[in-house]
Formats: C-alpha cells, sequence, structure tokens
C-alpha cells in the first residue's frame, strides 16, 4: 500500500478502514464519506488529496468481483458529493480493466447539466 503522509492518529484510522472493508465490504458505505475527515485533504506531489488517494485504496481493498463490485462502486458513486464522485471516477483504471463503469465516465455531473 503505498504510504500517505498521514498523522499517528489518521494512519490508524486508515489502516482500521482497510482492515473493516477488506473483512466486511459494507463497511465502505460509512468509512468513504469519513476519509476527509480523518485523514485530512493535503495536497500530494501527483495533483491528488490525501483524502483522494485514501479513497482510493479504500477501493482497492473491497474483496468484491463481478456485479457486486459494480454495485458497490456505482453506489459510492450516486451517493457520494462531488468529490466523493471524483475518487471514484478516478480511481476506477485501478480496478477496472473491462470497462464496467464507462456508464458513470460518460454521465453528465448535475453541475454542468441544463436545468
Amino acid at each position: 500500500m503505498p504510504d500517505l503522509p498521514l498523522t499517528p492518529d489518521a494512519r490508524a484510522w486508515f489502516d482500521a478502514a482497510v482492515a473493516r472493508v477488506t473483512a466486511g465490504p459494507a463497511a465502505i458505505r460509512v468509512l468513504f464519506p469519513a476519509v476527509r475527515r480523518h485523514c485530512g485533504r493535503e495536497p500530494l506531489p501527483d495533483g491528488r488529496t490525501v483524502d483522494e488517494a485514501a479513497r482510493a485504496l479504500l477501493l482497492t481493498a473491497l474483496p468484491l468481483q463481478g456485479e457486486a463490485l459494480v454495485e458497490a462502486v456505482r453506489a459510492l458513486h450516486r451517493y457520494g458529493d462531488p468529490a466523493e464522485q471524483r475518487t471514484v471516477l478516478r480511481a476506477l483504471p485501478l480496478f477496472d480493466e473491462e470497462g464496467r463503469f464507462l456508464d458513470l465516465v460518460r454521465r453528465p455531473c448535475a453541475a454542468t447539466t441544463p436545468r
């Protein structure tokens, strides 16, 4: 797992979050939105923020495959705030080699959809 610049408390929370997601994938629904509060949002040299990188790592910790993975990721995108939705989209190349999430990429975001 890449080394994120986390405080000791944030590292402990994040490591526990990864373990919880690995043990029970449903835990990601609560942990994914909480990442920013626990890990911070400092900028990283690659242009992401700490919370974005941590959320991407949580996604890769999901022990799901096939339709179960698709449903979990789509739900995180659907119900997430804009930062969470952006993380889902940017993390897709980490675990989607089959193009199962192209509909998420093609969907216009609410901020740009005419009313």
